[in-house]
Order: structure tokens, then C-alpha cells, then sequence
């Protein structure tokens, strides 16, 4: 079927048809659309906001300021303080222009046209934060091809919506695919089951099929006894909307133009959403700036960074049509630098330095050390402001040509929810998850189309594993490394990524040189390790604990890791931590001990004395005497 919009301009065909049942044509309809071009053309501002309940008006005005060489922003709303904003950038919102006399104008419809004519639609993302998407006519009119090539639509057909045109779905579905096709188009926008069945009872007189485009907040609501009538297939877009490699790409350039030009060198970047997040900050990359990510956006913070001339960089608002050329050579990518911020082991915070280059780096290790399909969607429980979330969800996506889910999630309930959400893409999925979250899964939670699920940020309880129906990779490393290894199972020897050289230094502590680390130097983890083979960079190992939580007490150096496993073992312990107290100016050990419930019970019967002394003497078994003495030990319940 022939399907471009110039191939119906002289056409008789009905085009809409209103709710009265008369209809418009299609050669109608372009005359329209040119006279009202010829009215549009002289006004002076290049760019105008356009609001239109009636289908029908919605489309004359949109084609003749395109026609007319304008731009046109389609929001998704019109409230007095929307309007003021972009009074105060000079954009108004367009309406019918009187005729003035007969039109002359020549309706274009070249490439050169298509390419140029441009929109752009807002839409709120997860945070509610408006952003604007820009979408030329060509674009637009390339994904009515591809809907007019994937669905069996008849040669004539009526579009019926439930949905509003202001947005990409229902302008796409209900008006540009009809206006490129030769179809027509019911001009009023429908709020109720049965409004749709009236509709459709009022154009049974053309004789024609017809097609409903709706959403599921509609459908959910339909009821058995309300009856479609001559419909052909009724469409619905799931809550999961997608932008393209592109759209981003043209996204970021347009930030990076208005970023450029201000004057700080540093800015500072904390965006919930998770798309929001990675056009600013590439388009502050791209822009020249550098980019801290902190692991929280608090008052004090923010003053503390303000005092150095660092601000939270946020979407500016647009002020032309970007001609930023973006830049990917390994000039930028080396340049383009990034902070994480981490506690580190003494809780303070540090700043650690990557370049994207590096990044790049650890992603291409992913790439060559897990299987990951082709094509593939990451959802992430973890935020992306730190380094696992941002390579794991964002940035092996983006370099692989992968997808990602825009929202993080909270629970496990809301892993398998998003999961259905996006069945329609018909792509398979993995989880990008932590310890914290796993361990609250239930056996009654099942993962749908997951490839894989991903776990860092801490040790994996064990008999965490059993709880999920697909299989998990832990993930071990740092912001100062980054990735260093991974393992599949609870007591698997860790294997290092593919990027990645591993060595035992002095005191078993863990060495790893990798060319995505901060250094290219070997770097000291602070881990104690049982490498499987000393001769092997790549060889697997056994993590047995922190270095830095080894202590000496009278001369005698304890490793509390090996302590707290040692009474971990006790069947009376579910959890316990071992830490220094200093009591009576002598350092002495102490014990917080999670109690099971069985002995919970005995602690209440026999008392605290009795019961300390019941574990101690099962200890004698387990620990050196010195970690035993009588003042040494301190059991409690929490």
C-alpha cells in the first residue's frame, strides 16, 4: 500500500470524520493546511507550543507550521505557569489565523523538508520532571512505515482513540499513520467504554473496518457486556514507553550546547532518573565539565560544595536547534573525568577519580566475561549515582546496544511488575540487585524472562540462592578497582574479570592491576586472600576476610573476621559482630549476638551469667584462649 503523505493530497477520500458523521477529505484537509501556512509564515517567532483537543484542528495547525518552517513543541499539558515559562522564552501557543485572501503556498514534502521539520514532545519520566524530546517529521513518518510493514491493517480503516494526539502513541496511531496511509480517522477523543461502541455505531454508515488505540488504564476498566463493533484490532501501549539510541544522542547534544557556555568547570549530578541522569551526564562530558557523583544530595552537602563553586547540574531549557557535534575519539575519552564518592573502610568519605575511558574499559571487561544475549533489557534495584549501578544498568547498555529500565525498584515485587511491563518487548532481561534486597526474596516471587540476576555491594547470605528461580552472579570490588571478580555459587572460588590481574602480596593481602582502575599501578585491597595458583594473574581465589579488621591484643594479632565466623557457627547464633571496646583503658573484645529463638528461651531461663558461660565454653573449641579471657568476651541480645 502506498504510504507517504503527499500520495493523497488531491484524494476524495474521508479523512476524519467528525462526531455529526460528515467527514473531511483528504485534499480538503491540505488545503487547509496551506492556507493556514501561508497566514503562519510571516509571524516572527521561530518556534510555537501547540494545544488542541480537536483532532482535526490539531493536525491542520501542526502540518502548516511545519509546512511554514516553524518548530513545534507538543506538551503535554496547558496550565497558566507553562504558559508563562515559555512566554518568557517567546513561545506561544498557536490557533487558527484568519484568512486573509486565497493561498498560494506550495506545500512541500522532500527530504530536505522532512529531515528539517521539527518537534518536539514532553514527557515527565519517573521523577515527574519535564523533558523535551526532539523528533523530526522524517523520524516520524519512518515509524509509520514500520507500523504500516508490522500489522495487517486493511487498505481502509477507521482510527478510534481513547488517547490524546498532544502525545507520540496516540499522534502516531490515530492521525500520521491514517494521513500517510489513506485511512481516516475519528476526530473526537473517547473517555468510556461505551463511548467507544457509540462511536463506532455512528460511522457504521462508511462501511468501513475500524481500529481502536487505547491505553490500559481504559481496558481495564472494559466490561464483557460492552461489545466493539467492526473492529479490526485494538491497540494499546504499555506504561513503558521507549526513546531511542538516537533520540538520546540528539538529547545529550542539545544539554551539551547549553552546558558549554557556563563558566564552572565542575558541577556535581544527582537525577533519580535514571534517563535524566545519563543525558546530563554525558552531555556535561561532552560539554567539557567534569563530574561528581555523590552518593547523596543533602543540605550540608550541597553548602559544602557551593563554598568550592560546585552546583547541582540540572536539564536546561532550550534556546535554538543544537549543531553540538559530539565527540567520541580517545582525546575525550580519556579527558572526560568523573568523581565517585565512597566511605571507604574508615567511613570517611573519598573522592575517587575515572575517566570515561576507564569505564569504557570495565565495560568491554563485562562484555568479555559474562554471556549476555544480544539484545537484552538491565533493571536495576540499585541506585545508578554509584559505580555498580551506573556500569551495570546505564553504561554496558549504552555501549552494547543494549536497553535499560528507567525506573529503580524497591522490592521484589516490583522486579516481576516491571518484568510484565516490558513482556511486550519481547526481549529477555537481567537484574542488577544487592545483598540487602535479595535476602528479603520469597520463593513465591518468580523473575520472567530473566537471563541472569546480579549481586554486589556486600557479601550473598547463604541460602539466598534457592530463594530466586534464576540463577546469580556476585559481583566482588570497589570504586577505587572497580569490578575485580565474580562467582556463582556460596562457597565458589572468586574468578577475576577478563580485564583484570590478580596477585598475592605481603600478609595475603589481594593485589589487582586492571585497566579500568583509577592506577594503572598494582592496587593493595586491603583483602586477605588464598590464591589457587600464585604463579597465575588470572587465577581463582578465596576471599578469608579484611585485613584491616586484624587487631593485636597483648602482642596477639586476631583477625575479628575469623572470630565472628567461629561464633557465627554456634547453633544458638543467627547473626553476630566483633568489634574493639575499650574498657578500663584496655582494649577488650566484644560481641553483638543475634540469638535464634530457641535460644532466646534459654537465655530467659537460665539467666545471662549461666547462658554467657554455656557459649563460652563451647568457644574454648573454636578460639584461642586470648580471645576468651573472662573480661574479654561480652555476649548480649539485640
Amino acid at each position: 500500500m502506498s504510504c507517504h503523505f503527499q500520495h493523497h493530497l488531491h484524494s476524495s477520500r474521508p479523512l476524519c470524520i467528525q462526531a455529526d458523521s460528515s467527514s473531511v477529505s483528504f485534499h480538503t484537509f491540505w488545503l487547509d493546511v496551506a492556507e493556514q501556512a501561508a497566514q503562519i509564515q510571516p509571524l516572527e517567532q521561530p518556534v510555537w507550543a501547540l494545544w488542541q483537543e480537536d483532532s482535526y484542528e490539531f493536525l491542520v495547525l501542526l502540518f502548516a507550521a511545519l509546512q511554514a518552517g516553524k518548530q513545534v513543541l507538543l506538551p503535554p499539558h496547558r496550565v497558566s505557569d507553562l504558559e508563562k515559562e515559555l512566554a518568557e522564552q517567546q513561545i506561544y501557543f498557536l490557533k487558527r489565523l484568519p484568512s486573509t485572501a486565497e493561498s498560494t503556498f506550495e506545500l512541500q514534502f522532500d527530504a530536505a523538508f522532512l529531515n528539517h521539520a521539527q518537534l518536539y514532545f514532553y514527557t515527565s519520566g519517573s521523577t515527574g520532571q519535564p523533558k523535551k524530546i526532539p523528533r523530526s517529521l522524517q523520524q516520524l513518518f519512518n515509524e509509520v512505515c514500520g507500523l504500516e510493514a508490522s500489522f495487517d491493517l486493511p487498505e481502509q480503516a477507521v482510527a478510534i482513540a481513547t488517547v490524546s494526539h498532544q502525545h507520540i502513541y496516540g499522534l502516531l496511531f490515530k492521525l500520521l499513520w491514517p494521513l500517510a496511509s489513506g485511512r481516516s480517522f475519528y476526530q473526537k477523543q473517547l473517555a468510556f467504554p461505551e463511548d467507544v461502541v457509540d462511536s463506532q455505531k455512528k460511522i457504521a454508515h462508511v462501511q468501513l473496518p475500524n481500529y481502536l488505540i487505547s491505553s490500559p488504564a481504559l481496558l481495564k476498566r472494559w466490561t464483557t457486556d460492552v461489545v466493539l463493533h467492526d473492529c479490526h484490532r485494538v491497540y494499546f501501549q504499555a506504561d513503558s514507553s521507549s526513546v531511542s539510541f538516537h533520540t538520546f544522542w540528539l538529547d545529550v547534544a542539545e544539554q551539551a550546547a547549553q552546558i558549554q557556555p557556563l563558566e564552572q568547570p565542575v558541577w556535581a549530578l544527582w537525577q533519580e532518573d535514571s534517563y535524566e541522569f545519563l543525558v546530563l551526564l554525558f552531555a556535561a562530558l561532552q560539554a567539557g565539565k567534569q563530574v561528581l557523583l555523590p552518593p547523596h544530595r543533602v543540605s550540608d552537602l550541597e553548602k559544602e560544595l557551593a563554598e568550592q563553586q560546585i552546583y547541582f547540574l540540572k536539564r536546561l531549557p532550550s534556546t535554538a536547534e543544537s549543531t553540538f557535534e559530539l565527540q567520541f575519539d580517545a582525546a575525550f575519552l580519556n579527558h572526560a573525568q568523573l568523581y565517585f564518592y565512597t566511605s571507604g573502610s574508615t567511613g570517611q568519605p573519598k573522592k575517587i577519580p575515572r575517566s570515561l575511558q576507564q569505564l569504557f574499559n570495565e565495560v568491554c571487561g563485562l562484555e568479555a566475561s559474562f554471556d549476555l544475549p544480544e539484545q537484552a533489557v538491565a533493571i536495576a534495584t540499585v541506585s545508578h549515582q554509584h559505580i555498580y549501578g551506573l556500569l551495570f544498568k546505564l553504561l554496558w547498555p549504552l555501549a552494547s546496544g543494549r536497553s535499560f529500565y528507567q525506573k529503580q525498584l524497591a522490592f521484589p515485587e516490583d522486579v516481576v511488575d516491571s518484568q510484565k511491563k516490558i513482556a511486550h518487548v519481547q526481549l529477555p532481561n537481567y537484574l542488577i540487585s544487592s545483598p540487602a534486597l535479595l535476602k528479603r526474596w520469597t520463593t513465591d516471587v518468580v523473575l520472567h524472562d530473566c537471563h541472569r540476576v546480579y549481586s554486589s555491594g556486600g557479601k550473598l547470605d547463604a541460602g539466598v540462592r534457592p530463594l530466586l528461580n534464576r540463577p546469580i552472579t556476585e559481583v566482588f570490588g570497589s570504586s577505587e578497582t572497580g569490578g575485580i571478580a565474580h562467582r556463582q555459587a556460596d562457597d565458589a572460588l572468586w574468578t577475576p574479570f577478563a580485564n583484570v590481574d590478580i596477585q598475592c602480596a605481603e600478609q595475603q593481602e589481594l593485589a589487582v592491576k586492571t585497566n579500568h582502575a583509577f592506577s594503572a599501578d598494582w592496587i593493595l585491597t586491603g583483602d586477605k586472600v588464598q590464591v589457587a595458583d600464585v604463579q597465575n594473574p588470572k587465577s581463582p581465589f578465596q576471599l578469608l576476610g579484611r585485613l584491616d579488621r586484624i587487631v593485636k591484643l597483648e602482642e596477639k594479632r586476631l583477625s575479628l573476621d575469623a572470630i565472628e565466623a567461629k561464633i557465627a557457627e554456634l547453633v544458638e547464633i543467627q547473626q553476630c559482630h566483633v568489634l574493639i571496646h575499650e574498657k578500663e583503658q584496655r582494649q577488650i573484645l566484644a560481641v553483638v549476638a543475634v540469638l535464634t529463638e530457641d535460644a532466646r528461651a534459654v537465655l530467659i531461663k537460665k539467666g545471662k551469667a549461666a547462658f554467657t558461660a554455656q557459649l563460652k565454653k563451647q568457644l574454648q573449641q573454636k578460639l584461642e584462649s586470648i580471645a576468651m579471657n573472662g573480661d574479654g568476651v561480652e555476649n548480649d541480645k539485640t
